[in-house]
C-alpha cells in the first residue's frame, strides 16, 4: 500500500511540476529565473528537512510551518538546516581526522623515543670507550 501511495504522490508531483514548467515558459526571462530559483530553494529546503533525524510527524509539522514563512524566513531556515546537515554529515570526518592525528602522533613519539635511546646508548658507549682510552694512555687529571 505504501509503495502505491508513493507512486501516486510521485505522479501527482510530476504532474504539478509539468504544469508549473509549462506556465513558467510563457513568462519573461526574469520571472522564469525567479520561479526557477524558488523551485531550487524549495527542493533544497525539502532535502534538508527530509535529512533531519526527527519523526515524520515533526517533518510534516515543519513543512506546514514553512508554508507560512516569508521568503527571507525560508532562506534563514534553509541556511540553519544546511549548517546542521553539514555539521552532522562531516562529524565522522572530524572523528577520523582526530584518530589519524593520534596515530601519527603516536608513531612520531615512538620514533623519537627510539632515536633518543639509540643516541644515549651511543653516547654512553663512546663515553666508556673514551674513559678506557684515557686509562690506557694514563691521562688522568
Amino acid at each position: 500500500m505504501k509503495k502505491i501511495k508513493q507512486i501516486t504522490l510521485k505522479e501527482k508531483n510530476n504532474d504539478i511540476k509539468g504544469r508549473v514548467h509549462n506556465n513558467v515558459k510563457s513568462l519573461p526571462d526574469e520571472e522564469q529565473l525567479v520561479i526557477q530559483r524558488a523551485e531550487l530553494q524549495g527542493l533544497k529546503l525539502g532535502f534538508y528537512i527530509s535529512a533531519l533525524d526527527i519523526t515524520d510527524e515533526a517533518k510534516h509539522a515543519l513543512m506546514n510551518i514553512a508554508l507560512t514563512m516569508s521568503l527571507s524566513q525560508l532562506q534563514e531556515l534553509s541556511d540553519i538546516l544546511e549548517a546542521r546537515f553539514l555539521n552532522y554529515t562531516t562529524k565522522w570526518v572530524d572523528t577520523g581526522f582526530q584518530m589519524e592525528l593520534g596515530s601519527v602522533n603516536a608513531q612520531y613519539n615512538d620514533k623519537r623515543d627510539k632515536a633518543y635511546k639509540k643516541l644515549t646508548d651511543q653516547i654512553q658507549s663512546s663515553s666508556k670507550e673514551l674513559e678506557q682510552l684515557i686509562v690506557k694512555l694514563g691521562i688522568k687529571e
